[in-house]
């Protein structure tokens, strides 16, 4: 008889003891890790976005290089060349 009323205490009591732990190692585990992926993704995406910003700015880039040369050879062009 005292068995019988320590079990009905005790099988529920340790269902929610297992739905606890279920919940706290298996299901938080995996929100965590699914905020941790998140993350990654949005850091990813932020460096792809930042590379995009610099392989947009290459035909300046390129547009002043060709205007440097330009500019430098007309400058060498005025110097006088000689052994120093």
């Amino acid at each position: 008889m005292k068995n019988r009323k320590w079990l009905r205490v005790a099988i529920p009591l340790l269902v929610v003891l297992a739905i606890l732990v279920v919940y706290q190692y298996g299901y938080l585990a995996l929100e965590e890790r699914k905020a941790l992926l998140r993350e990654e993704q949005e850091s990813k995406a932020k460096t792809l976005r930042k590379y995009l910003a610099v392989i947009a700015e290459k035909p300046e880039w390129e547009k002043r290089l060709v205007a440097l040369k330009e500019q430098r050879k007309a400058e060498s062009a005025k110097l006088i060349e000689g052994e120093t």
